[in-house]
């Protein structure tokens, strides 16, 4: 059995690592739009990157592992506890945005008056899932869409859902204080 404080090591480790993505994006996307189109694919492939580790950490924190190794988001959703999918799923920041996700004109994406709401959520999860893998050889395709907003709000969904199972929310003041050790 793993003790308390090597879970808790391993789960900083991916987290902070889900951070670095995270900032990395974040500085990419704020020099790219003044730069040029040129830093579009690394910026995508950073916030992808960090959605699937703030996933794995969220699995980390359950004391689960994905069946297999995958970098599909969608995959890495629905292996997860029913209840930890509702938390993500009814999270604020989708009910807020729900007649936006409605919108058949945003990401692709098509779906009939009659879809749930559960299923346009998944319809959209599937405009990010991917991301990692083809955006990183972003040469080998014609057309590649990336639903960002949507991937934003998924990350807080999940951050929300890792701090509500955590009993002690993962926040920048414990993260200093890791580092710090």
């Amino acid at each position: 059995m793993v003790g308390w404080d090597k879970m808790m090591d391993e789960n900083w480790k991916i987290w902070l690592q889900a951070d670095d993505f995270f900032n990395a994006y974040k500085a990419l996307k704020e020099h790219g739009d003044n730069v040029s189109l040129s830093t579009m694919g690394p910026t995508i492939v950073s916030l992808a990157f960090a959605t699937e580790l703030y996933v794995k950490n969220l699995y980390s924190i359950l004391n689960l592992k994905p069946k297999k190794p995958t970098h599909n988001i969608l995959d890495l959703y629905n292996e997860l506890p029913e209840e930890t999918k509702y938390n993500i799923f009814s999270h604020k920041v989708f009910s807020q945005r729900l007649p936006i996700l409605r919108s058949s004109t945003l990401a692709c994406v098509t779906h009939s008056a009659s879809s749930s709401d559960f299923d346009i959520f998944i319809q959209h999860l599937g405009t990010i899932s991917d991301a990692f893998e083809k955006w990183r050889y972003s040469y080998e395709h014609s057309t590649l869409h990336y639903n960002e907003w949507f991937a934003l709000d998924f990350i807080e969904a999940v951050k929300s859902t890792t701090d509500k199972t955590c009993a002690e929310p993962l926040t920048l003041n414990k993260r200093d204080d890791v580092q710090m050790k």
